[in-house]
């Protein structure tokens, strides 16, 4: 009897790929190929982290413009807590409705794929995106 949670859980298949076309073109690797694969990835990798760092200091100057409006200083704090609030609800919601893979770092999972346990929704833009766009709002709201 197995439970609900690993009931969609599959293993990947690792066999060793022995065949003639593999003998014939897969061992031949371009070392450029591999090279314009890293960059790409590297790039893509400091553009989001970029975007990360932008939003977060946007969202956070913000909020800290909220403080220094002429206001009386229970409405300043209310509205500085309230605006907090809100930047943590959206990335709760992020994670809980919209993509429960993109919960905590990560690196459990990846290790779970790595030693053949799929995941589905691990590298899904999806999951990318609520990853993103969370970690900029739970960041904002002055969660660690």
């Amino acid at each position: 009897k197995t439970s609900t949670a690993l009931s969609h859980s599959e293993s990947l298949d690792y066999d060793n790929v022995d065949n003639r076309v593999f003998r014939e073109f897969g061992r031949h690797r371009s070392a450029v190929g591999a090279s314009i694969v890293t960059l790409f990835i590297g790039v893509a990798i400091g553009l989001t982290a970029f975007c990360i760092e932008l939003g977060e200091t946007t969202l956070s100057a913000l909020r800290l413009q909220i403080l220094a409006l002429a206001i009386p200083s229970w409405a300043n704090f209310t509205l500085y807590i309230t605006s907090g609030l809100a930047c943590g609800f959206v990335a709760c919601f992020l994670t809980l409705f919209l993509s429960p893979a993109s919960s905590g770092a990560g690196v459990a999972l990846v290790m779970a794929n790595l030693n053949g346990l799929s995941v589905p929704t691990l590298l899904s833009t999806k999951t990318l995106f609520c990853k993103v766009v969370g970690t900029i709002f739970s960041v904002s709201c002055g969660l660690p």
